[in-house]
């Protein structure tokens, strides 16, 4: 952590979802989670699952705000919506294969970064 006049603040909430999936939908809250109040809220989830294998289709992540009454399946350019935990590590735009060893299929491992939209899709705005 860091201080900077030059640079508006960044919030950062972790959160142990730990938890055994089978055919049921498994609900993780994400209480903590803090908006800026006024300016643009812009924000990036990332999220690590041990469920990930390419050949499994029918799995989500969703994004509820019972708020806003408004629901959001997370994917990205190589994260179908039905296929969210496909075995890979990828950022919102694309796949990381610089480990090693350098594979697109991490064995059901997985970690993803994506964008959550702010536009008028908006499923986290300003104070919630």
């Amino acid at each position: 952590m860091y201080e900077t006049d030059t640079k508006s603040p960044k919030y950062i909430t972790i959160v142990n979802g730990f938890t055994h999936v089978g055919s049921a939908s498994v609900s993780i809250s994400l209480k903590g989670f803090k908006t800026p109040e006024m300016r643009k809220a812009s924000t990036d989830l990332t999220l690590v699952a041990l469920e990930g294998d390419s050949g499994l289709t029918v799995d989500q992540c969703v994004i509820v705000n019972s708020k806003l009454q408004k629901v959001w399946t997370l994917k990205s350019e190589n994260r179908a919506h039905n296929n969210f935990f496909n075995s890979q590590i990828s950022t919102s735009h694309k796949s990381v294969i610089s480990q090693f060893p350098s594979s697109r299929n991490t064995l059901r491992f997985d970690a993803a970064s994506v964008k959550v939209p702010n536009n008028k899709a908006a499923i986290i705005t300003n104070g919630t």
